[in-house]
C-alpha cells in the first residue's frame, strides 16, 4: 500500500479542519495538493449533464478467505461541463461492507490514465457522501492520481453502525470524451490485522481521452455479410436494366 506522508497527513488534517471551501485545483505532474471541498456555486464549471453513472465493480479486500472480506463499490460518474464542453470524472466510493470481526478502515484509493491531460481536482461537498480525500498526489509521469483520506473512511462490521462513503470527487479535464480503460486501486486497513495494509484493483474505470466513447470494432463477419448484400443488390440492379 501507498503509505501516507507525516507532513501530508498534518497539513492535510488542519486543512480539513479548518473546511475552507476553494475552487478546484489545477495539479501538476509529479505534484501533491490539498482538498477542502467545493461546490457548484464556487465552481460553476463543474455543474454540467451527467453522461455515464454505474456501478461497475466493487473492491473486494479479503484479509484471510472470500468469507471474511470488506470494501466499497465504486460508481463510475462521468459529466459534461456545461460551461466548458470537457468531461468531468467523477468517481464516489459508496455502499460500504465488512464481513470481519474488526472496523475497516479505507485509507485512500488510486486511478490511471491522465497522462497529457490537463486536470483541476476537488470533491463535491454539496452532494451525498460522509467525507472528502484530504488531499491528491499526481505520479511524474501524470498518469496516476492517487486520493488520501487524512481521516479515513470507517466501515465497522455487521454489527456496527458506522459505514461511511466518500463524497463524489470532480476530476475537471480538458478530454472531450471518455473511454473505460482505466484501473482503480483501493488502500485500506482492518484493526483486526493491525500490522497490515490491503489493496484491491478494478478496470472499467472511465478515463478522460479523444477518442469515441469505447467505441466498438465492426466484427469481420458484419463486413462480409454487408459486402455480400451490396454485391446482391448489384446484381438486382443489373438483372433489371436488362429486362
Amino acid at each position: 500500500m501507498k503509505q501516507i506522508k507525516g507532513r501530508h497527513l498534518i497539513m492535510g488534517l488542519c486543512l480539513s479542519a479548518c473546511s475552507l471551501e476553494v475552487s478546484a485545483i489545477s495539479i501538476q505532474p509529479g505534484n501533491a495538493i490539498f482538498l477542502s471541498g467545493t461546490t457548484v456555486l464556487t465552481n460553476p464549471e463543474l455543474g454540467g449533464t451527467v453522461i455515464n453513472d454505474n456501478i461497475d465493480g466493487f473492491f473486494k479486500i479479503e484479509p484471510e478467505s472470500p468469507l471474511f472480506s470488506f470494501g466499497q463499490q465504486y460508481q463510475n460518474r462521468v459529466v459534461r461541463s456545461e460551461e466548458t464542453g470537457t468531461v468531468i470524472i467523477a468517481p464516489r466510493l459508496r455502499d460500504p461492507f465488512n464481513v470481519t470481526g474488526g472496523q475497516a478502515l479505507i485509507d485512500g484509493f488510486s486511478i490511471n490514465g491522465y497522462a497529457g491531460w490537463e486536470v483541476d481536482v476537488n470533491y463535491r461537498s454539496d452532494g451525498v457522501g460522509d467525507k472528502g480525500p484530504t488531499f491528491v498526489d499526481r505520479s511524474a509521469d501524470g498518469d496516476v492520481l492517487t486520493f488520501t483520506f487524512g481521516f479515513p473512511l470507517v466501515i465497522n462490521n455487521l454489527f456496527g453502525e458506522i459505514q461511511e462513503e466518500s463524497f463524489f470527487i470532480n476530476i475537471l479535464t480538458d478530454a472531450p470524451k471518455f473511454i473505460t480503460t482505466g484501473r482503480a486501486t483501493l488502500f485500506g486497513r482492518n484493526l483486526d490485522y493491525p500490522d497490515e495494509f490491503f489493496e484491491a484493483s478494478i478496470g472499467g474505470i472511465a478515463v478522460p481521452s479523444s477518442a469515441d466513447v469505447n467505441a466498438a470494432p465492426v466484427p469481420a463477419s458484419a463486413l462480409l455479410f454487408g459486402s455480400g448484400l451490396l454485391g446482391l443488390v448489384g446484381m438486382v440492379r443489373r438483372k433489371h436494366d436488362n429486362i
